[in-house]
């Protein structure tokens, strides 16, 4: 039995799902049938104990060269980089998919809206956020719209306790247009080989924003107006608020440029 040697922390609604059925497809990699374990981030869980956690997750996991775990909440929960240090030491490998804060934010949100946790507009569910998730940490979870997306700020705590050398960072959009040469930067990430080409899997559009639904159809040559008019049926982001939150985000998207080392002007256009 390995323990686990990389995670993807996430971040949510950005593509971790569809990683996750790639890399199970991959000869050297396990991962646990079961997606978001939840183990480093759920005191409940932590407290069952390392030996727990490998023994029910892990116990197959000899023959493959890399072992992990993908949760994509592990990078928003503050104690979790400690905890996998102190219980798996300091050389770990993660993998971090970035998408448009904005976007994300919007994502989670219908996310909630579809499942009915959330009942208020998007514009009022940002105001409410701090109201919400102060000193309550499933709310914390929940509804944390517009934290989730201060990726610097999240990314530095990692950085206090493992070197960045670890860390591979990916573009949403990137992952979504060239799922195959993402998937070997992946496995030479990991010092593993990629045995077999992948053929682009589709991304659900229910899963995106209108606005990203355009740029996504485009890419993928079928774009379709009328279906896409006809088939939101959700609460839309005003101008209003897109340029509100491009200014919310534009201080912490500058941190992260120098911290991962890519050009994200676009973001913010």
């Amino acid at each position: 039995m390995k323990t686990p040697n990389f995670f993807c922390i996430g971040a949510q609604k950005s593509g971790t799902t569809l990683l996750h059925e790639l890399l199970k497809d991959i000869d050297d990699v396990y991962l646990p049938s079961k997606k978001e374990i939840h183990f480093f981030d759920q005191d409940l869980n932590f407290e069952k104990g390392l030996d727990w956690y490998e023994c029910t997750y892990f116990s197959n996991s000899d023959k493959c060269s890399a072992v992990g775990e993908i949760t994509p909440s592990y990078i928003f929960i503050d104690e979790v980089p400690k905890r996998i240090k102190d219980c798996l030491g300091d050389e770990i490998k993660f993998i971090l998919i970035l998408r448009n804060p904005i976007e994300r934010a919007y994502s989670q949100y219908i996310m909630k809206y579809k499942s009915k946790e959330e009942i208020h507009s998007f514009n009022d569910a940002l105001l409410l956020e701090n109201s919400r998730t102060k000193d309550d940490l499933q709310n914390n979870k929940q509804y944390s719209y517009l934290a989730r997306g201060l990726y610097s700020k999240q990314i530095s705590n990692y950085l206090n306790y493992f070197n960045k050398e670890q860390f591979l960072f990916i573009e949403f959009e990137d992952f979504v247009k060239n799922q195959d040469s993402t998937l070997k930067e992946i496995c030479d990430f990991l010092n593993i080989k990629k045995d077999k080409k992948i053929v682009n899997k589709v991304i659900h559009t229910s899963k995106l924003s209108l606005f990203e639904k355009v740029k996504f159809n485009f890419l993928n040559n079928y774009y379709n107006p009328l279906s896409l008019l006809t088939s939101s049926g959700y609460p839309k982001m005003s101008r209003r608020t897109r340029r509100t939150l491009m200014e919310y985000y534009k201080d912490d998207i500058l941190a992260l440029e120098k911290i991962i080392d890519k050009d994200l002007s676009a973001w913010l256009q």
